[in-house]
């Protein structure tokens, strides 16, 4: 049985201020570009870091719920995404954040031979919210001091896709008077297909490689790459 977009968003709701009580709430962000542990830390109020939260949570939720349009994007997209996360988060010492990530994209990289196109089985609501719930909740672990190297900013950048997909079809859908819960075939990933051409293989791999080219970015804003090459040397 199909939920009603108004209910979906309360359960959504309800999980995240459950995951508040227990402590995952955005304390702060740091600023990728100044590494100097002293300086970069902003704290945020309760005021302001407890709605943020809940508008991180749904809103991570909803955005990689939408890029579940194609056989094998959001299986392969989480792996290619989990592995960016923890090679940073290794970078940075956050070991038990890490382990979260491996094993969510592990799961992801198991399941995407059977979800491939042609796909045999499929993640549905359940799996895509519960992919959006894990990467929502290891970015907020991430905020914490003791990686402070880490913000908000670096899996932003990793999940940028999905995100700003999600607010462009929001944005299309109000300025022509839809409903923001009305399903079209104005995603991204939709455009590759139904407009400019491509096969659901060929817009799936595309899309891929720009995961790929976005965690290379965020590794290198997280200093990740200057640390590897640092080794290298």
């Amino acid at each position: 049985m199909e939920m009603r977009p108004r209910n979906k968003l309360i359960a959504q709701s309800l999980v995240a201020l459950v995951s508040m009580l227990y402590g995952f709430i955005i304390p702060g962000i740091t600023n990728p570009f100044d590494h100097n542990s002293e300086t970069n830390w902003i704290d945020f109020p309760l005021w302001l870091g407890i709605p943020l939260t809940l508008l991180w949570y749904v809103g991570m939720m909803n955005a990689i719920n939408f890029i579940d349009g194609l056989d094998g994007l959001l299986a392969g997209f989480a792996a290619i995404a989990s592995l960016f996360m923890f090679w940073i988060f290794v970078l940075h010492g956050s070991v038990v954040v890490a382990i979260v990530v491996v094993a969510l994209g592990g799961a992801a990289l198991g399941f995407l031979p059977y979800n491939f196109n042609p796909a045999r089985i499929f993640l549905g609501d359940a799996g895509s919210l519960f992919i959006g719930y894990v990467f929502a909740t290891v970015s907020i672990i991430g905020t914490s001091k003791t990686a402070i190297a880490i913000s908000l900013v670096v899996p932003l950048v990793i999940l940028a896709l999905p995100v700003i997909d999600t607010a462009a079809v929001i944005v299309r859908r109000s300025m022509t008077g839809k409903a923001i819960t009305e399903a079209d075939r104005s995603h991204f990933h939709h455009q590759l297909v139904f407009r400019f051409g491509l096969n659901v293989r060929q817009a799936v791999l595309l899309i891929y490689a720009l995961c790929i080219v976005l965690g290379t970015v965020a590794l290198y804003v997280s200093g990740g790459l200057t640390h590897v090459f640092r080794h290298v040397n």
